[in-house]
């Protein structure tokens, strides 16, 4: 199990940006509970490669880990109604939730956006674009209430609210 977790761990940190000597530019936070392969000595010997640190909950306290503990939960509900027979069922299983969170799920705290659209695209221009289309709707629906044979103003974009 530690090994595994210790391949998985490279493999994630090796994705991450890097400097011109080859550095991470950001350090995450490491933070697990403890289990054996997050105390094991693969995984700190991948950690104290990186030069990163590794923070460890108390024990019998997964409220400090209110995160991975939210993960877990959306995990399995995701996974409700799945069959897995085997392993190669299980990992189709499981990238098929893990594109659906990252590519349709909507995530609050990034302010109702897709993580696809949050750190790849340009959240901004999307969140000014959702303004335009929510000042646009009200425009529409005030007309539309009041039923005017003539309608008034054409919408502007100056009706947006920031």
């Amino acid at each position: 199990m530690a090994t595994t977790l210790s391949i998985a761990a490279q493999a994630a940190l090796e994705t991450l940006p890097t400097d011109e000597e080859g550095k991470l530019r950001e350090k995450p936070a490491i933070r697990s509970d403890n289990g054996s392969c997050y105390i094991s000595r693969e995984f700190g010997g991948v950690l104290d490669e990186h030069g990163l640190n590794h923070r460890r909950i108390k024990p019998h306290c997964p409220e400090e880990n209110g995160t991975m503990e939210r993960a877990n939960r959306t995990l399995d509900e995701a996974l409700e109604g799945e069959e897995l027979t085997n392993y190669l069922d299980g990992v189709k299983v499981l990238d098929k939730i893990i594109r659906w969170y990252n590519e349709q799920r909507l995530h609050s705290p990034l302010g109702f956006l897709r993580p696809v659209d949050y750190y790849r695209g340009d959240p901004e221009a999307m969140y000014a674009m959702r303004r335009q289309k929510l000042a646009q709707a009200r425009h529409h629906r005030r007309e539309k209430n009041l039923q005017l044979r003539q309608p008034t103003l054409p919408f502007t974009s100056e009706e947006t609210v920031a």
